[in-house]
């Protein structure tokens, strides 16, 4: 398919030979979640034609000229639009620069050889491309003969097709606070420290040396003994360009901007403007590193669940729009591996999707009511879930025939996606870094205000629970299901109405003794009065504070709407299970939805072999194609392959096994994790698992419970501990809220906690 001559943002990709490495590669980090500025490219062959005015033959005005003119003012006054500066703001400028194959390649950087315009106006930057154009055309004869005697020995990489072609870059301009170039290793040495060189507002004089700098070290390897004095934007450039590295596998440099999102010097942003190898490295015998820099995965949360609840939350994280839903976020770049029979599931995010959160948070932040935006509508979403389980309850799945029994399924999956897709913003990853980005620097003391003033879901649940049971002398198992009814998530993982009865009987001996009047109210004073305290001392933590808060009740209300799945799928389960003489343990532990959907059109089975494959392992992988270009699919004409564009990669058995097992992990010296309620303890381990509703009668003298995190079931366990560790969530997971309400001691993302950590063993 022939490239067109103007590149865009709705372009997923732009190709090197045809737009030069300078704008492929901003196109990629744009791709990867990094901020670069809005902007276009003219290609090779698209710069081409605009030349051919000034050849001889230039005074026919060929039509492909008069067309290409037209085509660029409208890219032209499309940018300017998107880019929409308000009167507080300076106009919209743009900086046309040239783009070439050979320039910023690997072997390469051509730097100072090409035209570069700052500061043009809309009206001004058809002329400046002609400008940038012609002139870097005459420049790149220059640089051709430079470098090919240099080069004769290279691989060819950078001057394949069309390195004799000018591409051109036309870019927003920053409005800068700081900006400067950034190298990943000390160009001189070699040596893994960050070196940046940077000035104060626009940078434009740097790279020429006609201005004076401030230069800035950040040694990597000193735990930041060396960098504690530096200004906080440092760091931010520093872990920018070391994520550059390691997306293009090899030492780079950069030309970064640094603008405020915020009124103070604690919001900003880093904006990358350019970027490209380090093509020659002091003390290192080759000037080029050329094996790639490997991905390292962090755990990111682990459980048991049926493996078609899995496949769909694989799904809501990895395929945009899958069920015609336009998921608001999607992971990139994770493992998730289930091991089918047993349903233990294990997911490892990498550390481009924590650097992309960082961006997203960081967005979400500087936006006006962007959270609250979010909030409001998950909000929304979430009054549904009463409404759409009582109509769904009352149809008789008995009554159904075997296609209305598989949309009455998919039904649910669809109302499970819905509400899955905005729990995204409670998990972790994300919402530690949005939090941060909140409230900025609010120490440990100050994270009571994190605390919400008002009862969520689960409180509210085992409030309701408990006065079910003080109430009754005789508590019935119809009594123990409309409370199920009201509060599903209580039976998440629960496939009969027998395992819920017993699983909430057994939960019922010792809850905690709030009922929703007086108790809730004097507890909610209380932590008023102290918020306020801190209100008084750092008045601007009020407002981010408030929506941090409901940020946490939301994490309850949204989960309540897929985790309740699992009981509302009870009677659909069962009238499954009548029909085909699958066991239900079958159905909910090697199922995938399009297994699912077969057995019911089609009679379909998994086969005893496929069953043990899916045993060994069951990895979901993003797909190749993860952007909104993906279209978007009518609710019941849902792709259930694995092979379409833009659907996750699924890989069964050894092969799974292979996969994850070479997967690269963070090494960790010791655990470690974050503090959700501060304090020290030492006590006796106690190993809980996902579905322990009251394994141990707990000491809360001693006794440290240590889980993956905090359900429903093991409330009864949690108010009675000394202490609490989870190896998943964040500040804002249930675990840290409840921890913080009972004055528990809690340390929440310990990755390897429950494979470390022996059950009994004395833990600090």
């Amino acid at each position: 398919m022939a490239v067109p001559w103007i590149l865009d943002s709705s372009t997923p990709e732009w190709p090197k030979h045809e737009c030069g490495a300078k704008a492929s590669n901003l196109s990629v980090l744009r791709q990867k979640g990094f901020l670069v500025p809005k902007g276009f490219a003219l290609t090779n062959s698209g710069t081409e034609i605009l030349l051919e005015r000034n050849t001889s033959s230039s005074s026919r005005s060929s039509s492909s000229t008069i067309d290409i003119d037209d085509l660029l003012q409208e890219t032209i006054q499309s940018l300017a639009e998107q880019c929409g500066r308000t009167k507080n703001t300076s106009p919209t400028r743009f900086a046309v620069r040239s783009s070439c194959a050979l320039e910023d390649g690997g072997h390469a950087s051509c730097a100072g050889m090409f035209e570069t315009l700052l500061n043009v106006p809309p009206e001004k930057t058809l002329e400046a491309i002609y400008k940038v154009a012609a002139k870097s055309q005459t420049s790149l004869a220059g640089a051709l003969e430079l470098y090919s005697e240099s080069n004769n020995d290279n691989d060819g990489d950078d001057s394949g097709e069309n390195s004799s072609g000018v591409a051109v870059l036309v870019q927003e301009m920053i409005d800068c606070w700081y900006s400067g170039v950034a190298f990943s290793k000390c160009p001189l040495t070699g040596k893994n420290i960050v070196t940046i060189e940077a000035v104060e507002g626009l940078c434009d004089g740097l790279t020429a040396g006609e201005v004076t700098l401030e230069r800035y070290m950040w040694d990597m390897g000193e735990s930041g003994k060396k960098n504690q004095d530096q200004p906080l934007w440092v760091s931010e450039v520093a872990t920018e360009i070391l994520a550059l590295a390691k997306v293009f596998g090899q030492p780079v440099d950069c030309e970064w901007a640094i603008t405020k999102t915020g009124a103070t010097e604690k919001f900003f942003a880093v904006v990358i403007l350019q970027v490209r190898p380090i093509t020659a490295i002091g003390g290192s015998s080759s000037n080029i590193i050329e094996t790639e820099v490997e991905h390292v995965f962090h755990f990111w949360h682990g459980g048991i669940a049926p493996l078609w609840s899995r496949e769909l939350a694989a799904r809501s994280y990895l395929q945009y729009g899958f069920g015609g839903i336009p998921q608001p976020h999607l992971i990139k770049d994770a493992y998730l591996f289930v091991k089918a029979g047993s349903l233990d599931m294990k997911g490892y995010l990498s550390n481009t999707d924590h650097l992309q959160a960082k961006h997203v948070a960081r967005d979400i932040a500087a936006c006006d009511d962007g959270l609250r935006k979010i909030l409001e509508t998950a909000k929304a979403v979430a009054a549904q879930q009463r409404e759409f389980y009582a109509i769904y309850s009352s149809i008789d799945a008995t009554k159904l025939d075997n296609k209305e029994l598989w949309c009455h399924f998919w039904d649910m999956c669809l109302h499970f996606l819905k509400n899955y897709q905005y729990y995204i913003f409670s998990e972790s990853f994300l919402a530690d870094p949005l939090t941060d980005e909140l409230l900025g620097e609010a120490t440990i003391d100050e994270g009571i205000i994190l605390q919400p003033t008002k009862a969520d879901l689960f409180q509210v649940a085992a409030s309701s629970f408990r006065e079910l049971f003080r109430q009754n002398a005789d508590v019935t198992d119809r009594d123990i299901l409309d409370h199920a009814k009201r509060f599903p998530f209580v039976a998440y993982n629960c496939f009969s109405e027998s395992q819920v009865i017993e699983n909430l009987r057994d939960a019922a001996h010792s809850l905690p003794p709030h009922t929703e009047g007086g108790e809730f109210h004097d507890q909610f004073e209380n932590l008023l009065e102290k918020q306020e305290v801190v209100y008084s001392k750092r008045p601007d933590l009020r407002i981010p504070s408030k929506l941090v808060q409901d940020l946490s009740l939301s994490r309850m209300s949204i989960k309540n709407g897929w985790t309740g799945s699992h009981f509302y799928l009870i009677p659909v389960f069962e009238e499954i299970v009548s029909r085909t003489n699958v066991n239900l343990e079958d159905l909910n532990g090697y199922y995938l939805l399009g297994d699912i959907h077969d057995l019911l059109l089609s009679g379909k089975i998994v086969s005893n072999r496929d069953k043990l494959d899916r045993e060994k392992g069951v990895l979901f992988r993003p797909p190749s194609i993860t952007t909104t270009a993906v279209r978007l699919e009518a609710p019941k004409e849902v792709d259930l392959g694995f092979s379409s564009e833009g659907s996750p990669h699924l890989y069964v058995g050894a092969n799974a096994q292979k996969l994850f097992s070479a997967m690269p992990q963070v090494k960790y010296t010791g655990l470690q994790g974050t503090v959700a309620s501060p304090g020290t303890v030492t006590g006796r381990a106690r190993i809980i698992g996902t579905n322990d509703g009251n394994k141990y009668k707990i000491d809360e003298s001693q006794d440290i419970l240590v889980c993956y995190m905090a359900q429903p079931q093991q409330y009864s366990m949690i108010q009675k501990c000394k202490g609490i560790v989870t190896e998943e969530g964040g500040i804002l997971s249930h675990a840290a809220i409840v921890a913080r309400e009972l004055g528990i001691t809690c340390v929440v993302g310990v990755q390897g906690a429950m494979a470390t950590i022996k059950d009994g063993s004395t833990i600090t």
